[in-house]
C-alpha cells in the first residue's frame, strides 16, 4: 500500500489525512490543482458554460441529473456544438436521478456524435 511519506513532498500536517484517502479508496491527492468556490449556482453554471466554450480536444461531465429546463437546454446545446466542431464530448448520469428525462434531451447531442449514457 502506498504511504503519504512515498509522494510527492506534502506538510507533515497532512500525512493523516493523505493515508485516509489511500487507505479508504486508494486516493491520492495531487499538487497543482485550482479550486473555485462559488457562492451561487447561476455563477457555477456560468462558469460551466465558459469552460465549455474554451474546450479544445474533449469534455467529460458526470452528474446526477441534468434537468430539461432553461440551464440544462443551454448546456446540451453548446455541448452539441462542440461535438459538431468536433470536440469529443462524453456525459455520464444516473440513470435513476435521471429516470425518463435523458432520451429527449440528449438526443440531438448524441445526433452531433456526443455520447451520454447512465451509470
Amino acid at each position: 500500500m502506498l504511504k503519504a511519506e512515498k509522494l510527492l513532498p506534502i506538510p507533515i500536517t497532512a500525512t493523516e489525512l493523505v493515508n485516509l484517502f489511500l487507505k479508504t479508496n486508494n486516493a491520492m491527492l495531487t499538487r497543482g490543482n485550482d479550486i473555485q468556490i462559488f457562492q451561487t449556482g447561476q455563477e457555477k453554471f456560468d462558469a460551466l458554460l465558459a469552460d465549455i466554450q474554451k474546450a479544445k480536444h474533449h469534455i467529460h461531465l458526470e452528474y446526477f441529473t441534468i434537468f430539461d429546463d432553461n440551464i440544462g437546454q443551454k448546456l446540451i446545446q453548446l455541448l452539441t456544438q462542440k461535438a459538431r466542431e468536433g470536440v469529443e464530448v462524453r456525459i455520464i448520469y444516473d440513470q435513476f436521478g435521471s429516470h425518463g428525462r435523458h432520451d429527449r434531451l440528449y438526443r440531438p447531442l448524441r445526433r452531433a456524435g456526443g455520447i451520454a449514457i447512465p451509470f
